[in-house]
């Protein structure tokens, strides 16, 4: 199964699963990033930076190792309509 790792900028998914052995996990479930959230890549930093996530209305960063643990989907038709593409 792909990882947020695997997205390129501007990808839309949905969170399958998050690996919640990998520290910092709790974090991500804190701020909303949970399984059936759909999200769009924003930005990916070079050398291992964070990645910058659009998650409904807000903006989150993601480290790097921390993406390797989000499990994604291909999102639902309709995620347009959900405000994402804005």
């Amino acid at each position: 199964m792909k990882t947020m790792k695997n997205l390129k900028t501007g990808d839309k998914a949905r969170v399958a699963s998050i690996d919640t052995g990998v520290m910092g996990s709790q974090q991500l479930l804190e701020m909303g990033l949970t399984p059936g959230s759909e999200f769009q890549l924003v930005a990916r930093y070079p050398l291992r930076g964070p990645f910058l996530v659009k998650l409904g209305n807000n903006r989150i960063a993601v480290d790097y190792n921390l993406a390797k643990a989000v499990l994604i989907s291909e999102p639902d038709e309709g995620l347009e309509r959900d405000g994402l593409d804005s």
